[in-house]
């Protein structure tokens, strides 16, 4: 079905293929389905590459014109999944295989020189995020395979363009920044390039990384809730607010204790009504007025403020060394005072 988006040339060469190329598009899906599948299962776009190349090159082999060198194609390992004849046109098609996105991937290209390469990329990359990476085995994982993704691609000319990807290098300025620093050492030594697809993509990997990760023990911003509510109503409030958010609440104090903000430790104020805004803004105290039933509104703002969500998690290993040799009793008192977010 044609895409609507697609330009008439666009349309035109789809229909050139169709038609130039049909024998050997029945072929490619056959040998996609017979051979490839049984090893691999290829993301969406990389199955559709899969499909177009494989139908372009049967038809190119058909009339007799051949990869006849591949010396220039041992800069890095690949799987092996020979599906043709000739041992040239093998190698190339096993690099590109191995460059294309799967649904599920196992580690299974091993390149030494990569591997260390990677390993230092990692390195330099974790200090910029702002969590400590506990899954660090896949971590490295998907970037060894998206790095080696991009070299492989970036020597083949073969670019996947994505409209999501555009705002990646505004919303997360520094760490894109960071992540083009670091790369920088694996494009020269491959003497290749790293794209702002291929950079964007990274960063979102990382941010990806950086969420799972974040862990029960980071450091919570102290709240204060500034009401003349009733105790009642404002414990509903505050269970609804740790739903949401990393935080302590401090304490809520009422209009006649505003004064007693100056001896309380806290990193942010939060108030429901217009009649107490205006008196810490008498006082000259930043706050934050929210609905007292958030909103989506009310939950952004907060987070723009420097709430980080409230789903966090517990290292596995270091909670399975905390409980070790631990009695019922002894887990129970545990749990109630170290992790009341999680027990109940």
């Amino acid at each position: 079905m044609p895409h609507k988006a697609n330009e008439p040339i666009n349309r035109s060469i789809a229909t050139q293929f169709l038609k130039v190329c049909q024998q050997e598009i029945s072929a490619a899906a056959e040998l996609y389905q017979q051979r490839l599948s049984q090893r691999i299962t290829l993301g969406y776009n990389s199955k559709k590459y899969f499909l177009v190349y494989m139908s372009i090159a049967l038809h190119r082999m058909r009339r007799g014109h051949f990869i006849t060198h591949s010396d220039n194609l041992s800069f890095i390992q690949s799987s092996d999944f020979g599906l043709l004849d000739g041992e040239h046109e093998n190698r190339f098609l096993d690099l590109l295989i191995s460059s294309l996105t799967y649904t599920w991937r196992p580690f299974d290209i091993y390149d030494p020189t990569l591997i260390t390469l990677v390993g230092r990329l990692c390195e330099t990359l974790t200090p910029l995020l702002r969590a400590e990476i506990h899954n660090r085995s896949p971590f490295f994982a998907e970037i060894y395979q998206f790095v080696y993704s991009t070299i492989v691609q970036n020597k083949f000319n073969l670019y996947f363009d994505d409209k999501k990807l555009h705002q990646v290098q505004t919303r997360h300025a520094l760490l894109y920044q960071g992540v083009a620093q670091a790369t920088a050492p694996i494009a020269q030594h491959y003497q290749t390039t790293f794209s702002p697809v291929h950079l964007s993509t990274l960063v979102l990997i990382l941010k990806k990384y950086e969420l799972q990760n974040r862990v029960h023990s980071e450091e919570k911003k102290r709240v204060i809730i500034v009401t003349n509510s009733s105790e009642s109503k404002v414990g509903y409030f505050k269970e609804v607010l740790k739903s949401h958010f990393h935080i302590e609440i401090v304490g809520y104090v009422n209009i006649n204790e505003i004064h007693t903000l100056k001896q309380i430790p806290f990193d942010l104020l939060i108030t429901f009504t217009n009649k107490i805004s205006s008196y810490l803004k008498y006082y000259q105290l930043d706050y934050i007025k929210v609905n007292f039933y958030l909103s989506r509104d009310d939950i952004s703002l907060l987070s723009q403020h420097g709430l980080s969500r409230a789903k966090k998690k517990i290292p596995a290993e270091g909670f399975i060394q905390e409980i070790e040799g631990l009695d019922r009793q002894q887990l129970r008192a545990l749990l109630e005072q170290r992790y009341p977010d999680f027990f109940i």
